[in-house]
């Protein structure tokens, strides 16, 4: 096999099915140019990893709402409709229905007769 191609495997004290089934956690994406970052390594000792070489924080909210929040209203120009934002924003209806909503909610944009524009 190896003159085939294949990689010779290394014995370990491992059990090869341990390896094979061994999951990590997450693999979160960071911000390269922040130096501090959090990642857990291993699922098995659930180790975590902390660098710190400034005193920035990292944000661990998943919810992307707080991105988008502060984006969509500029964008709004003179109004847009549920089907115009979703196709601008290239995102399924749904998604933008939910992020219109609590857009209104949050008093960051006004809703009239089904159109959405920024909030004064």
């Amino acid at each position: 096999l190896i003159e085939m191609g294949a990689i010779p495997y290394e014995i370990s004290n491992e059990n090869i099915y341990d390896l094979v089934n061994k999951k990590e956690i997450r693999f979160d994406q960071i911000d390269i140019f922040n130096t501090k970052a959090i990642a857990i390594v291993n699922e098995d000792t659930k180790t975590e990893v902390f660098t710190e070489d400034n005193n920035k924080e990292v944000c661990l909210n998943k919810d992307l709402y707080n991105v988008v929040s502060g984006y969509i209203p500029e964008q709004l120009g003179n109004g847009m409709n549920l089907t115009d934002a979703s196709k601008t924003f290239n995102i399924s209806k749904g998604q933008m229905n939910i992020w219109l909503k609590r857009l209104c909610e949050d008093r960051l944009i006004k809703k009239s007769d089904n159109i959405y524009y920024k909030n004064d």
